[in-house]
């Protein structure tokens, strides 16, 4: 079965973009990215609707941030792209512009004799006006999984099964950032997690930290600007984190107007505690190679990425 994904992955990639974008988007699931539009459409003017209030998604109309939810949760943005395996709207993408991104992560089992391997498990990518460029969960084989972090993510095995293999989601990313700035909060980690590199990109994260040099979380950074509990309370979402890049993306012009002589933010954001969650299996490494490593002490930091050739 392997070998058979193989061979049709190395089919598509063979076909030029306009082919490729063709033959993938009216086989998976059997829709086009005209038919995906109207979905997209709609998600995107909610969105903007509570960009002009203040707030994020799950803000209401007075500007009062929402409960946060208890976990586990649905996540704080539209159910109807979060429930959908893949969408994908090439005549959405931008002409020598920018495009925002985030990804959520799962872990890949250690190849033998290496380590764990951090990847994408699902990616969003948004334009200026907050629209839905592409989404979709991220495709492994269930042995080569450790953890899918459900408490964190709500991304399961099952949605896993589901999504676009990473050779392919690889390729649409390229034909997204080709002649475009490409903006993310600390992207480097989501870039390796993908595999993939960007010519043209932005880290927001760069320009956002303390008098020590130290990152805000993205999260603070939208309570401070946008008055938003929302974001990362309760499940993570892709889609939410990188609607919120874009916004802070704004914002940071603004900011570099105002401030013109300033490289970095020159106030304050109030940082806000790391949020509690109760495990399941699949948010526990459960591999042999990980218990020894832990009984023998490791204090080993970082993520891995490892890369197929």
């Amino acid at each position: 079965m392997e070998e058979a994904q193989r061979t049709a992955i190395n089919v598509l990639k063979s076909l030029d973009d306009s082919t490729f974008q063709m033959v993938v988007t009216q086989a998976f699931n059997v829709r086009t990215p005209e038919a995906q539009r109207a979905v997209s459409k709609r998600l995107a003017k909610r969105g903007s609707k509570y960009s002009k209030l203040g707030g994020g998604i799950g803000v209401s109309a007075d500007r009062k941030p929402a409960e946060c939810p208890t976990l586990p949760s649905q996540p704080c943005h539209s159910k109807a792209a979060a429930k959908s395996p893949f969408i994908y709207q090439g005549n959405l993408i931008p002409e020598n512009d920018v495009l925002f991104f985030d990804v959520e992560k799962l872990t890949l089992k250690a190849p033998q004799g290496g380590k764990h391997q951090q990847r994408a498990s699902s990616i969003a990518v948004v334009n200026r006006d907050r629209e839905l460029v592409l989404w979709s969960f991220i495709h492994y084989n269930d042995h080569e999984i450790c953890q899918t972090y459900p408490t964190l993510t709500g991304i399961t095995r099952e949605k896993l099964k589901i999504g676009q293999p990473l050779a392919i989601i690889q390729r649409f990313t390229n034909i997204c950032f080709q002649n475009n700035i490409l903006v993310g909060y600390d992207m480097d980690n989501d870039l390796k997690s993908l595999c993939v590199t960007a010519d043209k990109k932005e880290d927001l994260s760069s320009y956002f930290v303390d008098e020590n040099n130290q990152k805000y979380s993205l999260r603070d950074l939208c309570k401070h600007f946008f008055n938003d509990d929302t974001i990362q309370c309760g499940l993570h979402s892709a889609i939410q984190d990188a609607r919120r890049t874009r916004d802070l993306y704004m914002k940071m012009k603004e900011l570099e107007e105002e401030w013109p002589d300033f490289k970095k933010y020159p106030g304050f954001v109030k940082r806000s505690p790391k949020s509690v969650f109760v495990k399941d299996n699949n948010d526990i490494c459960q591999c042999n190679s990980a218990k020894k490593q832990k009984r023998k002490g490791s204090n080993r930091k970082g993520n891995i990425y490892y890369c197929p050739d």
